[in-house]
């Protein structure tokens, strides 16, 4: 065949040739899908902390953990109950340990500083709940009492009726009286 017998050459639709110069996605893919993060979530709120989840095989790398946390609101509320929930599994493992001390099948000083480490956690996790002291802020704004004067007669003056001049047209006199005990009270 020769150049002139191909028929001409149509060109592409628009919507191919923007699809073609697109960027291609590189690295492998995030593997962030529901049943994934409610796996994380599970492990974290079963007491186990972000970096031993992140070690699982199974699971993430801690570092894609973490930007999973910053990328996505609703991960990061989920996460932070997660993280509520762990607290409370320490202090019932705390309550555990303390059984067994009482049942004679931990001992007594590796109990207690067992015990200490999970208190320190839960304080940390849950320091409104666990916390060993609680903070109190008050805002409290004063006013001097001259100022507060001032400030109710400059109202006064804002909200003051109109005065109306009245002139009395006669002046009663004062009456005066005796003193008591004068000669002219005797009868």
């Amino acid at each position: 065949m020769r150049k002139k017998d191909k028929p001409p050459r149509t060109p592409p639709p628009v919507k191919e040739v923007v699809i073609e110069q697109l960027p291609k996605k590189t690295g492998r893919p995030s593997g962030k899908t529901p049943e994934m993060m409610e796996a994380v979530l599970l492990r974290v709120a079963s007491g186990r902390s972000l970096a031993s989840v992140g070690n699982d095989e199974d699971m993430p790398d801690v570092r894609t953990l973490h930007r999973w946390i910053a990328e996505d609101e609703s991960f990061r509320q989920s996460y932070t109950r997660a993280c509520a929930n762990r607290s409370l599994v320490y202090a019932d493992t705390i309550g555990d340990i303390a059984k067994g001390v009482l049942a004679g099948r931990i001992d007594p000083n590796a109990a207690r500083v067992a015990i200490d480490s999970y208190k320190w956690l839960a304080a940390r996790l849950q320091s409104g709940t666990y916390g060993e002291r609680s903070e109190v802020n008050v805002n409290h704004n004063h006013t001097l009492h001259l100022d507060a004067l001032r400030q109710l007669a400059d109202e006064a003056k804002a909200n003051r009726p109109t005065v109306i001049d009245v002139t009395a047209e006669k002046v009663l006199p004062i009456e005066t009286r005796k003193p008591i005990g004068s000669d002219e009270d005797v009868p």
